[in-house]
């Protein structure tokens, strides 16, 4: 799997979300972290580590669809959160994954829905698209 991908993965997750407050659609953030991190836009960072920057892209469907990549995984554990985890281990690789892992938050964000929790998370798990194409 490759940033295309996981760029891809986040449209279809955030594809029936409302706009914002502010009128922008969830998923502009989202696409807006990872052309940061690939070195294009305000407060670029030029980071050309896939990894990196599919984690960029993939922290918050963490943080927001749990459940929903749980799901995709054919998972149901205890823990939607760690099962989520898992399932971006295995289609995008563990050190993405890990990255996402250290950099999700615990606490549902407002206006989505509340996830199961674990205080181990971190601990316990181990292991636009066509810009963001031609960037790598």
């Amino acid at each position: 799997a490759c940033i295309v991908d996981m760029s891809n993965l986040m449209d279809r997750l955030y594809e029936d979300l409302p706009p914002r407050n502010d009128g922008a659609h969830p998923i502009a953030h989202i696409k807006r972290v990872g052309l940061k991190l690939a070195g294009k836009g305000n407060g670029r960072y030029g980071i050309r580590d896939k990894d990196i920057i599919i984690a960029g892209l993939g922290h918050d469907g963490i943080e927001d669809h749990a459940e929903a990549l749980a799901r995709l995984g054919n998972r149901s554990g205890e823990n939607d959160h760690i099962e989520a985890l898992q399932y971006m281990s295995d289609t995008f690789g563990t050190s993405s994954a890990d990255i996402m892992a250290h950099t999700t938050r615990k606490k549902p964000k407002k206006g989505f829905p509340a996830r199961k929790e674990s205080h181990r998370t971190r601990n316990t798990f181990r292991g636009s698209s066509t810009t963001l194409e031609r960037l790598l």
